[in-house]
């Protein structure tokens, strides 16, 4: 894995350092049990960021490249990197020349089991959709009890459910199988995934930003990609300070969090804060539409339907307060505000 850009002007602070160290130890254990396995340098599960959340997913399905563990289930909740890790498996058999083995859906392989169950590794994804069609469902235990009886390895992976009982319920010869859960990440281990995410995409993100979408973006893996896509549509460089206050306009549909966070509000906040007593209403929102226009990059629409007025009257309030910046004394209290909405971000 390369080694993570933070950009020009990003702070590596103790811990974000910290992080790294934690990102180290967890790439050293996965390319320690590689070598252990017999896989060597050409390390399938590059992609993976490792994580207590799904190292032993991870583990088993190296497990089952390797030929030491022959029946595999992962399981877990939609988003976190169980297809991945089904292509990452079936991408290192194909290269250790175990044959042309790709993952198949697992309905898809139901229907075509009756004419040939070919022997070799089997890779089924979505195992879920089988077991919600009676019949199906009954030939699908068919074909796996055969193949266990035979010893052919067989990996599955199931979408919605949170234990292996009702997988053990489910599957014929239960104890043969390693049940491995791939959980959703805790807040620390999605900033990891964020910094992957955007490493894998050739995104420099100062940590800041990282943290941040960790923190409000509101989804899964997917989510977190589909939002590090929408700014390298923009650009590849989110580093400095003043792109963590951009990227926040960039991403204003997506940091709206489950708990009602809404970079506006903080935004709003923030310079109510600073201009205090002086701060009269008008004056406050004109700001505001200041900073979410021109340093944000929102438009006069997300803005208007915030302070409640229409897209002209956002313009002319951001655009009066543009004009009035040749005045030191009022430049200087744009600049108070702009930073002050800079830490309120650093510190999300």
């Amino acid at each position: 894995m390369a080694e993570i850009a933070h950009g020009r002007g990003a702070l590596l602070t103790p811990e974000t350092k910290l992080m790294d160290r934690r990102i180290d130890r967890e790439r050293d254990r996965g390319q320690r049990l590689s070598v252990a396995m017999g896989v060597g340098s050409s390390y399938a599960f590059q992609a993976f960021e490792a994580l207590p959340s799904n190292f032993r997913a991870i583990e088993s399905a190296l497990q089952f490249a390797s030929g030491h563990v022959p029946f595999v289930a992962v399981y877990g909740p939609s988003g976190w990197g169980k297809t991945h890790l089904l292509e990452a498996v079936t991408s290192l058999l194909r290269r250790s020349s175990q044959g042309d083995v790709r993952p198949r859906q697992a309905l898809e392989w139901v229907g075509q089991v009756r004419r040939a169950d070919p022997p070799g590794q089997l890779v089924l994804d979505d195992v879920q959709d089988v077991m919600s069609r009676p019949k199906s469902r009954h030939e699908f235990k068919q074909a796996i009890e055969l193949r266990v009886k035979t010893g052919r390895p067989t990996l599955l992976s199931f979408t919605g459910f949170d234990d292996a009982k009702a997988l053990k319920a489910l599957l014929p010869s239960s104890r043969s199988w390693t049940y491995a859960r791939i959980s959703p990440p805790t807040p620390e281990e999605r900033e990891l995934v964020v910094r992957r995410i955007a490493e894998q995409a050739g995104l420099t993100v100062n940590p800041s930003l990282a943290k941040m979408i960790a923190r409000h973006l509101h989804g899964n893996g997917r989510s977190i990609a589909g939002a590090l896509q929408r700014l390298q549509l923009l650009k590849r460089e989110w580093s400095s300070d003043a792109d963590v206050v951009r990227a926040c306009g960039a991403l204003g549909p997506y940091l709206i969090g489950e708990d009602g966070w809404d970079p506006r509000d903080k935004v709003f906040e923030t310079v109510s804060r600073e201009l205090g007593s002086d701060g009269a209403r008008d004056i406050v929102t004109d700001m505001c539409c200041y900073l979410m226009l021109f340093d944000m990059g929102l438009s006069e629409t997300e803005v208007a339907t915030f302070v409640t007025g229409t897209e002209g009257e956002v313009y002319a309030r951001a655009s009066r307060v543009k004009r009035s910046l040749k005045d030191p004394v009022q430049l200087q209290m744009v600049n108070t505000c702009r930073n002050a909405v800079l830490r309120a971000f650093q510190q999300e």
